[in-house]
């Protein structure tokens, strides 16, 4: 086990003692007993992909007990809201990732780290093929063998294959590694639209006030020609 995940038990420890849980309690959070919570709290054993769920299902942040940070609830999900129809949230979504893409050229040096992985993120908006798995596609994404990214997480190839078909699911460790060194979140894995809007959300954040105010006005204007659009199509078709 990685030195790094440890980090990981630590995090399960400090959220059970500031909301004052048993280890009976956290374990029911995370779908297990007292005695195996008490394993993945000292790291005896890890974190399963069940159990990460299981935790969020509760109530619980698998993103921070995995990464250390917090996802980011911005006004993105307000735009994508006011879609109706599932054309109209498309096309949205659409634009919401080229305003991110257009704000994002204006950061400067110092958010080049944030810059790197929006910019992954969008890539693989653009690039995503449902015909393919999530893994699959980030393979694609970063034009990666198998046996690379068996190198990547240390797993044998075989588990890998395993885990790229969907026959069995990533740990947390793995998803720690997907996150620390190929600067993915692992909502890409727990949540693919929830990492897309926490990925863009957080250049909404970084931009500056001038840039800000430009963005939201192209936005809107954008967001109001898909309405008329949809309200045309429908008084066609009466």
């Amino acid at each position: 086990m990685d030195k790094n995940y440890l980090s990981i038990p630590m995090r399960l420890a400090g959220y059970r003692e500031l909301m004052n849980l048993s280890q009976a309690q956290m374990g029911e959070k995370l779908g297990v007993t007292q005695s195996h919570y008490s394993k993945l709290e000292s790291g005896l054993k890890g974190v399963s992909f069940r159990n990460l769920k299981c935790f969020e299902e509760n109530g619980g942040d698998a993103f921070f007990l995995i990464t250390g940070d917090h996802r980011r609830e911005g006004e993105l999900e307000h735009y994508l809201e006011r879609g109706g129809s599932r054309y109209e949230k498309t096309r949205i979504f659409e634009i919401l990732v080229w305003a991110t893409e257009t704000g994002r050229r204006s950061l400067g040096d110092d958010a080049a780290a944030l810059t790197e992985r929006t910019g992954k993120c969008i890539r693989l908006i653009r690039n995503y093929s449902e015909d393919l798995s999530v893994w699959r596609n980030i393979r694609k994404a970063e034009d990666c063998s198998q046996e690379d990214m068996a190198k990547i997480f240390d797993i044998n190839i075989k588990r890998y294959r395993s885990i790229e078909k969907g026959e069995s699911m990533p740990d947390a460790e793995i998803l720690q590694t997907l996150y620390e060194k190929m600067n993915y979140s692992p909502l890409l894995i727990l949540d693919r639209r929830m990492y897309y809007l926490d990925e863009l959300n957080r250049v909404w954040e970084a931009l500056p006030q001038d840039c800000l105010r430009e963005v939201r006005i192209l936005v809107e204007q954008a967001v109001k020609i898909v309405h008329m659009t949809e309200k045309r199509k429908a008084e066609q078709k009466k």
